[in-house]
């Protein structure tokens, strides 16, 4: 099963992201009733926006990243755990939360959630017994219990207002249709869901001194003459958002910002906090 620590509680909210269909489990394939087969309970939907060619190198080049970050030290994974202590502190996940684009879902550390209350969808197959004995995997071992499901954040194999909260960090920027991922976030929440998005806007760099010297460099090289060749063979992201364009992109999707935090520590990397709301009825 491409699905880790798949319950019955999840199994009754899962739909086809097609249809929105009930599934059924046969010989661990997932079917709709109008007969979508998901084998093995993978949700990754091949469509045209996830299979561009610029999506397709934006994920390589992510997944490659990814292997690095979960190859480092305990004192590594402590200083990342720190860098979002004040952020969680003031945000306060709640309810039953979704983690799009969470990868193993180290926010249920960083923000202090029972494992039983998130659940994590990404492109990558997410399996805690197929990660090596390693740093990570010992500092994170809160996370082993998390229901971790292979999907794309365009197609949300979840029934309507069916979640609380929906966390989006360091994942908007990579998506193949940010809009559409937030009408999926909107769908899948309930009446009074929150939206939650971690993201770095454009010119974002660290401000120690060692991270920020070799940022500050690595955007001089993005801004020069080679910088469209940087963009075309490494840049892992779909687009650059400035203030501006995530303050539209939010409000279009059918939110309205409550909270917008800086990031201490990092130059230009927000937290936005945003609820649901029908633009068609006045406030």
């Amino acid at each position: 099963m491409k699905i880790d620590n798949l319950t019955t509680n999840v199994l009754e909210n899962l739909r086809c992201p097609v249809s929105l269909d009930k599934l059924q489990i046969l010989d661990d394939d997932l079917y709709s009733a109008t007969g979508y087969k998901y084998p093995e309970g993978d949700f990754r939907v091949i469509s045209s926006l996830t299979q561009s060619l610029e999506w397709s190198k934006g994920q390589f080049h992510y997944e490659k990243y990814h292997s690095k970050t979960i190859a480092q030290s305990d004192r590594y994974y402590t200083d990342v755990d720190a860098e979002t202590k004040e952020i969680y502190e003031d945000i306060k996940l709640s309810g039953m939360v979704l983690d799009v684009g969470g990868g193993f879902g180290s926010v249920a550390k960083q923000a202090r959630l029972d494992p039983e209350q998130i659940i994590c969808v990404d492109p990558m197959i997410c399996r805690w017994q197929d990660l090596p004995d390693s740093p990570y995997k010992r500092h994170y071992e809160h996370l082993s219990k998390i229901v971790r499901i292979p999907g794309f954040a365009e197609d949300l194999p979840f029934s309507n207002t069916s979640v609380d909260t929906v966390h989006m960090r360091s994942c908007l920027d990579h998506f193949a249709n940010p809009h559409r991922a937030l009408l999926e976030a909107r769908r899948v929440l309930n009446a009074d869901g929150t939206l939650v998005i971690g993201l770095a806007l454009e010119g974002a760099f660290k401000l120690k001194q060692t991270g920020g010297i070799r940022d500050k460099a690595k955007k001089i090289v993005k801004h020069s003459f080679v910088g469209d060749i940087y963009e075309h063979f490494f840049d892992q992201h779909i687009f650059h958002p400035t203030e501006d364009s995530l303050r539209t992109l939010i409000d279009s999707a059918g939110f309205k910002i409550h909270q917008w935090i800086m990031q201490p520590g990092y130059f230009n990397v927000v937290y936005v906090v945003a609820r649901k709301y029908n633009p068609l009825i006045p406030a």
